[in-house]
């Protein structure tokens, strides 16, 4: 995982296995991450270790007490999705190319306009 999220940002995971009675089950939770550092020790910070088994990403342990147990993540449940969240420009930026938008469209219609007008007649 590459250094994406802030200190103390959070990180979604679904995770997929089996309940005690043998039902499978999915569920996404939101883990919250520890301070700077590469994503394994950030994931240790937060109570997971991972191992990689057949090309899946399975949990391996939980630290107790963790945030990790807290969410209700046990061993041998598969990671199934990660999300980080993502940079994005802020929304106002949006209004930019809106307004030019509208400019232009104005423009055309008084060309338009402009280009219909009947000439008055003379006496």
């Amino acid at each position: 995982m590459r250094e994406r999220s802030p200190p103390g940002g959070e990180l979604r995971l679904t995770v997929a296995g089996e309940k005690d009675s043998g039902k499978a089950f999915r569920k996404t939770v939101i883990l919250p991450l520890g301070d700077a550092g590469n994503g394994a020790e950030r994931l240790a910070a937060a109570g997971i270790e991972t191992r990689e088994e057949g090309g899946r990403l399975l949990i391996d342990n939980v630290v107790f007490g963790s945030a990790a147990e807290k969410a209700g993540l046990d061993f041998d449940q598969e990671i199934v999705n990660l999300q980080i969240p993502t940079e994005r420009p802020p929304k106002q930026w949006l209004f930019i190319p809106a307004i030019a938008l509208v400019w232009l469209v104005a423009w055309l219609q008084r060309r338009r306009r402009d280009a219909l007008k009947v000439p008055a007649a003379t006496a």
